[in-house]
């Protein structure tokens, strides 16, 4: 993870979920309900079989740092009584993975979670989310200082990701995704695609409205994107804005 000018964040990999946006331009978005091996503590478990649920993410504090040894509990949100305890790396990051052990005889195709993130003179963050069986869901919950107000937070806190391909749907690696804002400020966050064309920005505090450009080979594509409504504070939202060339 690289900072931008001021206060804003770039990240190149990773995957990262949150909640639903509108926009203007072609944009897509995912979202949870409510809202560690190589990442973190691992949680292995196994439920009639093997099992490859898994929750990923990084907790981050109001500024947009990554917090290390924020304490999880994990739990089903319909039984509640067993638990799973797990902290962030000191890189903010966490992988709960095969959480078999929590499934009950009605979680047949996924199971709902409740994940609650605690930090010492921070407010805690009880996040709600869905996971089919065996999938992926990213969560990237927000803690705030007891001290701080969150709703003094009024700019919006995304991950935009996204693909560039060319007319065949071949994602394109090296082309430079930037995002600014038509209003004027001085946001400028870059991307630049890997593997498979995809890409992946962190925006802390941005306008309900930004300007996503890709170039490829002189080519030039942009899209304005609108988000409507208030921004969460608790959790990192996400969209997708895909290219095609």
């Amino acid at each position: 993870m690289t900072r931008a000018t001021g206060s804003f964040l770039a990240v190149l990999a990773g995957a990262i979920t949150a909640m639903t946006l509108t926009a203007a331009g072609a944009l897509t978005a995912q979202a949870p309900a409510d809202t560690s091996d190589a990442r973190g503590s691992t949680l292995d478990s196994t439920a009639g079989g093997r099992d490859n649920t898994r929750v990923q993410g990084t907790v981050f504090d109001s500024q947009g740092n990554p917090m290390p040894k924020v304490e999880m509990w994990v739990m089903n949100d319909d039984s509640p009584a067993d638990r799973l305890r797990m902290r962030t790396r000191g890189s903010g990051e966490y992988l709960v993975r095969s959480v078999g052990r929590l499934y009950t005889r009605d979680d047949v195709y996924g199971i709902r979670l409740r994940i609650s993130f605690e930090a010492p003179g921070y407010r805690t963050v009880e996040i709600r989310t869905a996971v089919e069986t065996n999938g992926l869901v990213d969560v990237y919950p927000i803690l705030w200082k007891e001290s701080e107000d969150p709703s003094d937070m009024t700019e919006w806190c995304l991950v935009l990701k996204g693909k560039v391909a060319n007319a065949k749907g071949k994602g394109i690696k090296g082309v430079t995704v930037t995002v600014t804002d038509p209003g004027g400020s001085d946001l400028n966050v870059q991307a630049i695609t890997q593997k498979g064309g995809i890409y992946e920005a962190l925006l802390w505090r941005v306008p309900s409205i930004v300007r996503v450009t890709a170039n490829s080979g002189g080519a030039e594509q942009q899209e304005t994107l609108s988000f409507a409504g208030s921004p969460r504070t608790d959790v990192v939202a996400m969209v997708v804005q895909d290219f095609t060339f």
